[in-house]
């Protein structure tokens, strides 16, 4: 695909701009170039600003998979792309909120509640679920006890 095609696939609203080409089953863009496929969000930054790190994890500033918007993008952690996905409610296996993750740890926390089975119960998760919570393996379970929400 060439950059002029590309780009022709692309529709500017007032703040994004929407891919309309084809799209993975998470949801993003994609295209291909040279027999590869890549996601359109990137191609689209390398058109604008070069090649992205290899470390580097391309993150949307809007939470809107199918913008290409060069301005809404930024190079980013793996971690701050997880913590993205937590915040904006894009994380597809999180079962809980974040509210009620920070409710969990303050019942752990505060021992009105220390089993992680009555945890689990209590939240409709399993327990192996309420520990990775309580326990502070979760980014959900970090950002509520740093009191963000």
């Amino acid at each position: 695909m060439n950059d002029a095609r590309f780009w022709s696939m692309v529709e500017k609203t007032s703040t994004c701009w929407l891919w309309t080409g084809s799209c993975d089953t998470a949801g993003y863009g994609q295209v291909r170039r040279n027999k590869r496929t890549f996601k359109s969000h990137r191609y689209a930054w390398e058109l604008v600003h070069g090649q992205i790190p290899k470390d580097g994890f391309l993150l949307h500033s809007c939470n809107v998979k199918q913008c290409v918007n060069p301005s809404h993008l930024r190079i980013g952690t793996q971690k701050e792309n997880a913590s993205d996905n937590v915040l904006s409610g894009n994380a597809k296996w999180r079962k809980l909120s974040l509210e009620q993750i920070a409710e969990m740890c303050r019942l752990y926390d505060s021992g009105e509640c220390t089993s992680k089975t009555a945890l689990g119960k209590l939240f409709g998760v399993s327990n192996a679920t309420a520990w990775w919570h309580v326990s502070g393996h979760s980014i959900g379970s970090r950002i509520a006890r740093l009191g963000t929400l």
